[in-house]
């Protein structure tokens, strides 16, 4: 048997545990239209690509028959303009004196009341601007959280340089044809992958491995551990990937964690290739067991895959994204052994 098929073996065999889990304990209500707590919280950072898994989430729990509330998905940021105007819109309907926090209870409430499951993406830096609505998802919502972290801490530094997220120490971002700073920041994703306004990461290759090192897996969990939210800590298995447990809180809260060791699992399929394919659909396999769709197996999520994404985005070589590659990839080939040198997805 090859390693490849054990895996998926082994992993098959993890999504039926996670199935169970999802199934007993205080986690899920005993009645209700879709037998699942609200909402589920995918706790995340900037440029993990929690917008297409968020996305796929919700469609995927859609084939599954469960209708997801739409729309609303940075909620909790009470900054957002959006999520401004239609908080002052409900204000203006209702009794004076209401807050933010009140307004997410209403919104709760609608969506439960309809049916829908609430998927909500929850970013540290907003639950610590706005302790109130920290103390919201940890004392009060019965949520499944989902943990989503980008392995590839270079790749992710490269997009937070592009969108202007990361201290100009670490990077700025430059135009690719004059080399010039750029100014388009978030902006530029919807400028398209070619053209003379393209933004390239320039990297400042002194301190790099630091600045990885600073960005891998254990920092979420350490800051989701600051904020004390009721969540699990997953230890990952032999095959790097983490499994869903129960954790009972001294608040006495019970939630289910589902942790991946990378969201690059449920986004390489769109490369095409069945090894690609098996990997993803096993990990959308246990993260929908984890997100209350248990009935969903690898077997059908490998053909929904198939049919919606398959194969009709390759990545981005790192070399086409950071104007001064050879300086980085020089830095990281021999740093720390060469523990970041994978990183760098040679073309």
């Amino acid at each position: 048997m090859r390693f490849l098929d054990f895996l998926i073996v082994y992993m098959s065999l993890a999504v039926q545990a996670v199935q169970a889990l999802t199934t007993q304990g205080k986690s899920t209500p005993a009645d209700g239209p879709t037998q699942l707590p609200t909402p589920v919280v995918v706790y995340t950072e900037t440029c993990s690509e929690s917008s297409f898994v968020m996305s796929t989430l919700g469609r995927l729990l859609n084939f599954a028959g469960i209708q997801v509330a739409r729309g609303q998905a940075e909620i909790l940021n009470r900054g957002r303009p959006d999520n401004k105007r239609s908080f002052e819109a409900f204000k203006a309907q209702v009794i004076s004196g209401v807050g933010y926090v009140d307004y997410l209870r209403h919104l709760q409430r609608q969506h439960d009341a309809d049916g829908k499951i609430w998927i909500i993406k929850a970013f540290k830096a907003h639950l610590e601007l706005f302790p109130d609505i920290a103390r919201l998802v940890r004392e009060e919502w019965r949520v499944r959280p989902i943990k989503l972290h980008r392995t590839n801490s270079l790749e992710r530094l490269i997009c937070e340089v592009r969108d202007c997220f990361a201290p100009e120490e670490a990077g700025i971002p430059v135009n690719a044809s004059t080399g010039a700073k750029s100014t388009a920041c978030f902006a530029r994703r919807k400028m398209g992958a070619s053209g003379t306004q393209r933004t390239l990461a320039w990297l400042n290759v002194t301190g790099l491995p630091s600045r990885l090192a600073s960005r891998d897996a254990a920092r979420l969990d350490r800051e989701l551990a600051k904020l004390r939210l009721a969540v699990a800590t997953i230890p990952a298995n032999a095959t790097g990937r983490s499994q869903g447990a129960v954790n009972d809180g001294a608040d006495g809260t019970s939630s289910i964690m589902c942790s991946f060791s990378s969201d690059e699992e449920l986004t390489v399929f769109q490369a095409g290739g069945s090894d690609n394919l098996k990997i993803s659909a096993v990990a959308w396999a246990t993260l929908l067991a984890c997100a209350g769709a248990p009935q969903l197996g690898v077997p059908e999520v490998s053909a929904w895959l198939e049919a919606n994404g398959y194969g009709r985005r390759s990545p981005m070589p790192i070399s086409k994204t950071v104007k001064n590659y050879h300086a980085v990839a020089a830095a990281l080939r021999d740093a720390e052994g060469g523990t970041y040198a994978n990183f760098l997805r040679l073309p």
